[in-house]
């Protein structure tokens, strides 16, 4: 099922990341989301873990994540970016 929905149930065994950067590589048939955690300074950011999916589950979730923001600056109002965190 490509519908993303809510998920309201937590595996004990799952684990929890803190993220705060991302590399997205595909090919013909998968996308890899390779999740990392940038610490301060120029260092490069330590891989926490790699998503490997369809291309059509990776469309749904950009089409969940977008939904996400725009409920939140809803709410919270507008998430503003440098330049520096877009890139």
């Amino acid at each position: 099922m490509l519908g993303m929905r809510a998920m309201t149930e937590v595996i004990p065994t799952a684990g929890r990341l803190y993220v705060n950067c991302l590399e997205v590589g595909f090919n013909a048939v998968e996308f890899v989301l390779r999740f990392g955690q940038l610490t301060t300074g120029d260092g490069d950011p330590a891989t926490q873990a790699d998503l490997i999916t369809t291309p059509a589950h990776a469309k749904a979730f950009l089409i969940t994540l977008q939904e996400s923001l725009r409920d939140y600056e809803a709410r919270f109002g507008e998430i503003e970016l440098d330049r520096k965190q877009a890139e």
